[in-house]
């Protein structure tokens, strides 16, 4: 099939996967910063302006916006179906201050930038700069020389190598399966699985073992057509080094901070001893090349500030808030590292938790409790956030009743509405706004259609169903009890922590 020019060698004719991605939050970011030591400090938290290149159809930069009525947010993207459907999205949520431009990158240069968007105080760039042409990245470039205002922070994400490497073999023979098929480029990415899934029974020697494969054919995100015409057939799709990228952002005056994974910002939670010792000979752009020869990350998301500048963070980490995400029996106060596991112990956990499920504190407030004499507020964000059982609050929480309840319980209904049942096909997360984080917790279709259930009861002043009205009307009748059973298992564990956080 013959695409337009504009495709510039871009998966255009298949939607792509609609997904909330929670590295592009400020509230992520900042934390970041915090935890690396880098000042990160808006003028006024409340009255951001956020832009995110590459938005497609939206999902993130509504959850932001409907998750922050002070904030501008502006979503840019070129292809003309993506800015359509983020823009009816938009409408259907009644989120207000949210824009979406349909631009064409690799006619962006600086004047044009400053032309066409406003100063921001964060841009982000998820999904884009591994799968696009050189000029695409000139312009992403330039929007960040000329938008990104003085002490602003960035997120770029991208497949990184060499922990792609072995991925490499996997991409190029579904691209030259896909190659042999005439017709739309989801039709062409399902030949490319079929072929992958050839030679993977026929146990070719470099898809032995080999995690990408495992990921497609086995954890079934190869089911998904969109999702793999857009990551393996566009023309330019090509991993990267991170000491590449750290040059090519230098050019726009851009400082590398740290992971947006937040534990993978503690040197000893991400490297041996001698692995440390080996990095340490190597400084500059390709010391992140050097940590990744040494593990196995596949995607990296990096944080970025123009003009970095030392915050002395503890401070700031101690007034950080957090609120559990799950039931307090649930939590299991330990984070998996690329050097095994790191835990707070039980003289620590236990009253740092208790305390959490009252109600979510500041870590300063929880460095006080007796037993935490000798722990800092970066082991708990470490282990608490890392791990996945807390999250950092943006702002204190509201009231059910208020304003900006009401706007996050919208925009959660919007989403499971328009993409719900894609998300639940295709196994994709989207977001449940919760205003507190100023963000959106990421989750599954399903929960998420849980949380709008107990929401709507709240609207209609009707008492919440319980688990089991919940599993009833969002499963299927024949449904294996397996299923039922690690679905009821998911939604007790979550409704304390959707409560603490003002959800419910």
């Amino acid at each position: 099939m013959g695409h337009p020019h504009w495709f510039d060698g871009y998966t255009a004719d298949t939607p792509y996967t609609a997904g909330y991605h929670p590295a592009q939050s400020p509230t992520v970011i900042g934390l970041v910063c915090a935890v690396c030591d880098v000042a990160w400090a808006p003028p006024d938290r409340e009255a951001l302006t956020v832009i995110d290149l590459g938005c497609g159809r939206g999902v993130t930069a509504c959850a932001l916006a409907a998750a922050n009525p002070g904030w501008r947010v502006v979503g840019v993207d070129f292809h003309p179906a993506h800015i359509g459907d983020a823009r009816e999205f938009a409408a259907e949520a009644g989120i207000e201050n949210v824009a979406f431009l349909e631009l064409d990158l690799t006619r962006m240069d600086e004047a044009a930038a400053a032309r066409l968007l406003p100063q921001a105080d964060v841009i982000t760039a998820h999904g884009l700069w591994t799968w696009v042409s050189d000029a695409v990245r000139a312009g992403i470039i330039a929007v960040l020389r000329a938008c990104l205002v003085n002490g602003g922070a960035a997120m770029i994400s991208y497949n990184a190598l060499p922990g792609w490497s072995q991925g490499l073999v996997v991409a190029r023979l579904i691209q030259a399966a896909a190659a042999q098929r005439l017709g739309p480029s989801d039709q062409r990415a399902a030949s490319g699985i079929e072929a992958l899934r050839a030679f993977h029974q026929a146990e070719a020697y470099h898809l032995r073992d080999n995690p990408t494969v495992e990921r497609l054919l086995v954890g079934g995100i190869g089911n998904t057509t969109a999702y793999v015409a857009h990551e393996y057939l566009p023309q330019h799709w090509r991993p990267a080094w991170a000491g590449d990228v750290h040059r090519d952002l230098a050019e726009a005056r851009l400082d590398f901070v740290g992971s947006s994974a937040v534990e993978e910002n503690f040197p000893t939670l991400l490297l041996t001893e001698k692995q440390r010792q080996a990095v340490a000979l190597i400084q500059g752009p390709e010391r992140e090349t050097a940590i990744d020869a040494c593990i196995r990350r596949v995607f990296r998301q990096d944080v970025f500030v123009r003009g970095r500048r030392r915050d002395f963070g503890v401070p700031r980490l101690s007034g950080l808030r957090l609120a559990l995400l799950v039931a307090r029996e649930k939590v299991r106060p330990a984070v998996r590292t690329h050097v095994g596991e790191a835990s707070l112990p039980p003289h620590v956990a236990d009253p740092v938790l208790d305390a959490l499920a009252e109600r979510p504190r500041a870590i300063g407030e929880l460095l006080t409790l007796p037993g935490t004499e000798n722990t800092t507020a970066a082991e708990i964000v470490a282990v608490l956030v890392g791990g996945g059982w807390a999250m950092p609050l943006w702002r204190d929480v509201p009231a059910l009743d208020s304003a900006a309840a009401a706007r996050a319980r919208r925009y959660n209904r919007a989403a499971l509405r328009r993409y719900g049942a894609d998300a639940m096909a295709g196994g994709g997360r989207l977001g449940l706004v919760v205003p507190a984080a100023g963000c959106a917790y990421p989750c599954p279709a399903d929960e998420l259609a849980a949380a709008v259930m107990l929401q709507s009861a709240f609207e209609a002043g009707e008492p919440p169903p319980d688990i089991e009205t919940i599993l009833g009307r969002l499963m299927r009748a024949d449904a294996a009890e397996e299923a039922r059973a690690g679905f009821r298992e998911r939604l007790a564990a979550r409704l304390p922590g959707w409560r603490a956080a003002g959800v419910l």
